[in-house]
């Protein structure tokens, strides 16, 4: 894979990690396996999101 050079002009890596910052406050505070497990699987997508916007082949 090749990082995407440009990945810093894509809309979608801003809001990914828009979605990241929103999502760490939320799993900090969860307090049961719900919360944590709903606010973790969001948090992973989120940063999976992220690392596919920058190593994109263009």
């Amino acid at each position: 894979m090749r990082i995407n050079k440009q990945f810093y002009k894509d809309f979608n890596f801003y809001f990914y990690m828009l979605f990241i910052v929103l999502w760490i406050k939320p799993l900090i505070d969860a307090e049961n396996g719900y919360e944590l497990t709903y606010c973790l699987v969001f948090l992973v997508g989120a940063i999976i999101a992220t690392l596919l916007t920058i190593f994109k082949n263009k």
